[in-house]
């Protein structure tokens, strides 16, 4: 069983690396600024939006400079980081995960993780078709081989996906929900009934018009769990969360400062790795502009929408008592980020 004084895990699976601060936060703040949690963020695909390492690489810098800047705003930060932050080296571990390599990066605060798991799928495009980049294949595919009835019959079926760093292949579905368990429960350190997972809605119906990657993600973290009985499963509102008959709710103060900052430092990681790296006058890729503006706009100040299920006694972890925030960004030194022409997939 685990060592840290944490014996509950929170849990946040999204699709690419900014869903879980533009549709899960407050909540993933709150959960992270508590205490009571080890906290893992663990994204299935790279959210390369067929432009390859440069885009996919600046985008994990960037959901890594969002949760530095969230632990820097607490009182026991100065935080640890593991691998340690030094001039060219690498800014994540690769830890075993059922035999597969994930990409890793972890935090400790006074023995409380947090830690971010990259799992690197290709972006399966918004419908699912996937890129022709990474060979046109996805993470809805790869469900249509073991789900009945195909949850997407309008995609093609695959029994094998690789990632877009070539570090591991997916064998099966089941080869890859058993390795998203495995991170879920921090390779068996952590029961299924001490976490409480959190991910996207796979319901079209009540989740309409969403991202493939983010339903196919859904589906993923429902097989993980199988037949077990987490403390608690809360499914989110995508794109849809800002839309009749949800409505919007507006945040207000404190819950709307920790959801806009971490965005803000996510997108600023991902404008400043790419500006470091421009040349020619090629884009830079920032994710907030242009057509997105009030689209991010919306979603950065609406509360998220959710329902939770549990068995037991459960409630969310609340954002007071809260603190001041304080200046933080790490800078981009060692990266790997150059600019690409690229659309922004959330």
């Amino acid at each position: 069983m685990n060592t840290v004084a944490q014996q509950k895990r929170a849990v946040f699976v999204v699709a690419h690396p900014d869903d879980f601060q533009l549709f899960m936060n407050p909540v993933a703040a709150a959960a992270i600024l508590s205490g009571d949690y080890s906290v893992a963020i663990i994204v299935t695909t790279a959210g390369d939006g067929g432009q390859g390492p440069a885009y996919w690489a600046a985008r994990e810098w960037g959901t890594i400079a969002s949760v530095r800047w969230l632990l820097d705003c607490t009182p026991n930060a100065p935080f640890d980081e593991t691998p340690s932050p030094a001039a060219g080296a690498p800014l994540w571990n690769f830890v075993s995960f059922n035999e597969h390599n994930i990409t890793t990066w972890t935090a400790n605060i006074a023995q409380t993780p947090c830690a971010c798991y990259f799992m690197r799928l290709p972006d399966g495009n918004m419908c699912g078709e996937g890129f022709g980049v990474t060979g046109d294949v996805s993470l809805p595919q790869l469900s249509n081989s073991a789900i009945t009835p195909q949850p997407f019959p309008s995609l093609a079926t695959i029994t094998t996906i690789g990632t877009v760093d070539g570090s591991t292949t997916y064998t099966s579905w089941n080869d890859f929900t058993t390795t998203l368990e495995a991170i879920i429960t921090d390779n068996g350190n952590y029961a299924i009934s001490d976490c409480w997972v959190n991910y996207q809605q796979t319901d079209q119906t009540t989740n309409p018009c969403d991202h493939y990657d983010h339903y196919a993600t859904g589906l993923a973290s429902n097989a993980a769990i199988g037949q077990s009985t987490p403390l608690a499963v809360s499914e989110y509102l995508d794109y849809a969360m800002t839309q009749p008959p949800n409505g919007k709710t507006q945040l207000q103060g404190s819950a709307a400062l920790w959801k806009i900052g971490m965005m803000a430092a996510y997108d600023k990681q991902v404008y400043d790795c790419a500006r470091g790296q421009q040349n020619g006058g090629g884009k830079i890729c920032c994710t907030i502009g242009g057509d997105n503006l009030g689209v991010y706009a919306g979603w950065m100040m609406a509360a998220p929408v959710f329902t939770t299920s549990t068995p037991g006694n459960f409630s969310p972890p609340s954002l007071a008592p809260l603190w001041p925030p304080t200046p933080f960004y790490s800078g981009c030194s060692g990266c790997q980020c150059s600019s690409s022409d690229s659309t922004s997939d959330h």
